[in-house]
């Protein structure tokens, strides 16, 4: 009896380590929504865009980095050219994204 009781309690162990394994190899879920409550009512993010609202651009200017901050990080020791380089590169491309809207 009691070999039957041991049997049945590794059993069930062994279920959920399989269990627990298995949740652990899916994949995380990328992308989504995040919902934020603010007084002020803002359009977007765009940094371009602007904005005549003092309650909505002191929101945008909260959130503004938490969006674009750490998309791009540059060293100490980065030369100028490399920066001027991927400036113009997001100039062109935020150039052709005007020109397709």
């Amino acid at each position: 009896m009691r070999r039957t009781i041991l049997r049945s309690i590794a059993a069930v162990n062994a279920l959920l380590a399989v269990t627990v394994l298995l949740e652990a190899a899916r994949r995380p879920r990328y992308g989504g929504e995040l919902r934020i409550e603010t007084r002020a009512a803002l359009g977007g993010l765009d940094p371009t865009e602007s904005i005549d609202d003092p309650v909505a651009l002191g929101a945008q200017r909260q959130f503004l980095p938490f969006v674009f901050e750490t998309l791009v990080h540059l060293d100490a020791a980065v030369p100028n050219a490399t920066f001027n380089f991927i400036e113009r590169v997001v100039r062109h491309h935020h150039a052709a994204h005007m020109r397709d809207v």
